[in-house]
Parts: structure tokens; C-alpha cells; sequence
């Protein structure tokens, strides 16, 4: 993988971190929780800018992806899940949905409006 030390070392920690959706938030804990354990192992603390480019870089290579809200990020699910097969699909189908609903939405949206209701036939009665 193109991945630099201080990406590996960061998605090793969100995969570890990461919901059992494997949401994760570029948020401030998450950030202080991090340099905590860099602390504890010895190592140099990363600071905010380069923990941002690691969120940034590691969506690049799609092995996270941004999703809807201010800094919340999803892991993906085709490398790295916590919960079981079974989980892992679902999670998975919910992300292949979401890439389809709006368009289909729009779509249905469209042709419901353009039908006009004296177009609607009405059963007769028995």
C-alpha cells in the first residue's frame, strides 16, 4: 500500500477505535486519545494538521470514506470490520444502497409527478 509510516500507524488506531459500523470522528477525543497512546509506546505525537491529512489521505485510498456530518468517517468494510459476516453484509449493502437512493428517489420523484391524476383508473366495482 502508498501509505506513509504515520497513515499506517493512524488506521491501525481508527480500526481499533472505529464503532461497530465502523464510524470513526475526526474529533478532538479521538485526536487527544491517539497522541495519549503515541505517548504511552514513546513515540513523537502527531499533531492536529497531520492527523487531518491522515484522515484525508487515508480517504484518497478509499479505506475510509466521508460520510454525512462534520468529520464523521466510515472505515470501509471491505478491509476491515469488527462484528461478524453477517454484520459485515449489512453494513455493506447499506453502503451500496446509499449510493443508489438518491438518484432512484429522484427518478420515482420525476415520474410520480408527472403523471396526472385523472390518469389513475379506478376499479369497478363488483
Amino acid at each position: 500500500m502508498k501509505l506513509s509510516k504515520s497513515e499506517r500507524i493512524f488506521l491501525d488506531f481508527i480500526t481499533e477505535e472505529m464503532d461497530d459500523n465502523n464510524f470513526i470522528a475526526n474529533s478532538a477525543q479521538v485526536r487527544d486519545k491517539f497522541n495519549s497512546l503515541l505517548t504511552k509506546i514513546g513515540q513523537d505525537i502527531y499533531s492536529d494538521t497531520t492527523i487531518h491529512r491522515c484522515f484525508a489521505n487515508l480517504a484518497k485510498s478509499h479505506l475510509i470514506s466521508k460520510t454525512k456530518g462534520r468529520g464523521l468517517y466510515q472505515v470501509s468494510p471491505v478491509f476491515f470490520f469488527r462484528g461478524s459476516e453477517e454484520q459485515r453484509a449489512k453494513v455493506l449493502r447499506n453502503i451500496l444502497e446509499a449510493i443508489n437512493k438518491e438518484p432512484i428517489n429522484k427518478l420515482r420523484r420525476k415520474l410520480l409527478t408527472g403523471i396526472k391524476p385523472s390518469s389513475f383508473q379506478v376499479p369497478e366495482p363488483d
